[in-house]
Order: C-alpha cells, then sequence, then structure tokens
C-alpha cells in the first residue's frame, strides 16, 4: 500500500510539472523563447542626437517646426556568456519601449496614448510604453505636434531572453 501511494505521488509530481511548463526540453529548462537560455546580461541603449537640445533653460525638443515629435536612439545586447568564458555570440534585442508623459502641475501627467493623443491628466506612477521602430537603431515619430511644457521620455530595450533594460528617462521642454 505503501508502495502505492509513493508511486501515485510520483505520477502527480510529474505530472504537475508538465503542466506548469517547468521543465522546457531543448533548452536547459529556460522558458524565454531564446535558445540556449545563457543570456542573463541586461540589454542597454541610448538617447539619438540631434532631436533635442541643451541651452541656458534646459534641455529642449527640436524637430517641432517641421510637425514631427521625432526621437531615436541605439541599443545593444551583450548576449551569452558561458561560464565566465569569452562571449560566445552577440545577443539580440527584441524591442525598444518607449513612453512619453506631460507633466503637469500638482503631481499629475498625461500620457501618450498609441493615436498620438495625449490621455486626460492622471497618475504619474504607471508608465504607457509604446514600441519604437527598429532595434539596434530604433526611433519614434508622432506625428501631430506635441502642446508646450515639461515632458519626461522613458526607454526600455528588451532582449530575446526577456531580459530588461534599467528604465531610462530623459527631461525636457517643448517651448
Amino acid at each position: 500500500m505503501l508502495r502505492l501511494i509513493r508511486l501515485i505521488g510520483g505520477l502527480a509530481a510529474v505530472a504537475a510539472l508538465a503542466l506548469s511548463g517547468t521543465a522546457v526540453a531543448g533548452n536547459g529548462g529556460y522558458q524565454g523563447g531564446y535558445q540556449g537560455g545563457c543570456d542573463n546580461y541586461r540589454p542597454w541603449s541610448n538617447w539619438g542626437h540631434g532631436w533635442y537640445g541643451n541651452d541656458g533653460d534646459g534641455r529642449y525638443w527640436n524637430g517641432w517646426n517641421d510637425g514631427n515629435g521625432y526621437f531615436d536612439g541605439q541599443s545593444y545586447d551583450r548576449g551569452c556568456d558561458a561560464g565566465g568564458a569569452a562571449v560566445r555570440g552577440k545577443g539580440k534585442v527584441d524591442r525598444v519601449m518607449v513612453a512619453v508623459k506631460r507633466l503637469r502641475p500638482g503631481s499629475s501627467c498625461q500620457h501618450l496614448t498609441r493615436s498620438g493623443r495625449l490621455s486626460r491628466p492622471g497618475s504619474c506612477a504607471p508608465t504607457h510604453w509604446l514600441r519604437a521602430q527598429g532595434t539596434s537603431s530604433w526611433h519614434y515619430r508622432i506625428r501631430k505636434a506635441l502642446p508646450a511644457g515639461h515632458y519626461r521620455l522613458h526607454r526600455q530595450a528588451i532582449d530575446a531572453a526577456g531580459n530588461r533594460e534599467r528604465q531610462r528617462m530623459l527631461h525636457l521642454w517643448i517651448r
């Protein structure tokens, strides 16, 4: 009887693992969609040049004279490192996410939506991410001019293994 209970318990454990998906064959148990599962490094990105300026009054956003809100940058992923050995291959940045917030008086924000419009003023806490075009060289274009004010731009690169860059911000003004 004890043997039967142990057998049933073992079968239940195997079934639970199979249903939860924790053991994935072919990639060492990693579930991130990146083959090999060895990429433990975060990607990095930076802001491009030429779309914003800096003067005595602070950073400002260029480009609104021609009717677009273009901003861009670059990103890179280091890739795999086999236990301290040399990097086996360049990683792949899967996507770059961006967000635009207009900071309002009284600790409220307006978030840029997918439609290219600003939301109603509300909490600044959630970040409303939008997908940029491109990966290693990325850009985002806002077709309609945004109103003058203080803005915060966010960016975050995500690699094919699911590693996320720490969220980066840039404060600037549209005058």
